[in-house]
């Protein structure tokens, strides 16, 4: 009887753990396609030609206007 109970616990702990990962590449990356709710942000991430410094990485895909970024950098 015990190990039935311990069989039925395991599975819904990994039946738990598996449900709590996003289903598909899509819902991964839909979450990288938010912005912060701030007020240098845009509501979305867009790409920006002159991202300056640090921020430089993210020109591809950008929260902050290149005017932010340059006033950041100063």
């Amino acid at each position: 009887m015990a190990w039935q109970m311990m069989q039925l616990l395991l599975l819904a702990l990994v039946t738990a753990a598996g449900s709590a990962q996003p289903r598909s590449a899509r819902a991964r990356t839909d979450l990288l396609n938010v912005c912060m709710n701030a007020k240098h942000h845009k509501t979305q991430p867009s790409p920006e030609d002159e991202l300056y410094g640090q921020c430089s990485p993210w020109k591809k895909n950008a929260c902050c206007t290149a005017s932010t970024s340059q006033e950041l950098h100063k």
